[in-house]
């Protein structure tokens, strides 16, 4: 039995519980969870810790940077691994050497190509071909450990970011089963990130809702498609300095 402790509070760490219930209960135990108190009570108590399954799991809020106890954990539980799942905040390389830098990450975007936030915008606003999600080993630097599994969907040329987000959950599912297999059997690949990067801010997204009218059609398009996921702030332009929202679909009028 492998001994884990997950970080997350994301739908993608949603499926990582179902795929260990479903598929790995007898292979894999959960110890605790690191993440926000909603996701906690709305998500794995009513889904995961009912007919007694993780009974006797902890939890630990990651509203803030809880590492104290986290420390505490990992030196009296001994955990194989931790793992974490789109976590909000970086690891310290202290909680790293605890666990011997057994921990993994998944990151919801190809790398070194998209790091940091707003990968999914930014994929079709550059009108790459695919999109791809990563598992990769923790570093002290932000997404720049070593690649353990990848997974790629094909951009349609009518992509939202919604609907791109959809398909990138799927590709999420693959190489988290992929990573508790490898867990299990001890054999979990690294490859070296052979180039720099980019590293995307969070608010990167801010910049990139603005059209500019003089830009063609095609790029307008890709931009308003880029930035279309309801509820969030959609694309606009400004017109006496109003901001005029755009669907996909919707034809810019500036008269």
């Amino acid at each position: 039995m492998k001994k884990i402790i997950l970080l997350g509070d994301k739908k993608t760490t949603e499926i990582a519980l179902r795929i260990i219930k479903k598929y790995f209960k007898k292979e894999i135990e959960i110890l605790g969870f690191v993440s926000n108190k909603n996701f906690y009570n709305s998500k794995v108590k009513k889904k995961f810790l009912k007919n007694n399954t993780l009974k006797n799991t902890f939890f630990i809020s990651n509203e803030k940077r809880n590492e104290k106890l986290i420390s505490l954990k990992i030196k009296s539980l001994s955990p194989d691994y931790l793992i974490s799942i789109q976590h909000k905040w970086i690891l310290s390389n202290k909680i790293l050497e605890l666990v011997g830098n057994k921990c993994l990450n998944l990151h919801n975007a190809k790398l070194p190509n998209y790091k940091g936030y707003n990968s999914i915008n930014f994929a079709i606003a550059n009108n790459d071909k695919k999109y791809t999600s990563t598992i990769h080993w923790v570093s002290e630097q932000v997404d720049e450990g070593d690649i353990a599994f990848e997974s790629s969907t094909k951009i349609s040329k009518s992509e939202t970011a919604k609907s791109l987000y959809k398909k990138s959950l799927k590709c999420a599912e693959e190489i988290l089963i992929k990573l508790f297999l490898a867990i299990i059997k001890n054999n979990i690949p690294k490859k070296k990130i052979k180039k720099q990067g980019k590293f995307y801010s969070k608010d990167s997204i801010e910049k990139l809702r603005i059209i500019d009218p003089k830009w063609n059609c095609k790029k307008i398009d890709r931009i308003v498609r880029a930035c279309y996921f309801p509820p969030y702030e959609q694309a606009y332009y400004l017109k006496s300095k109003e901001k005029k929202y755009l669907s996909p679909g919707d034809v810019l009028n500036t008269n």
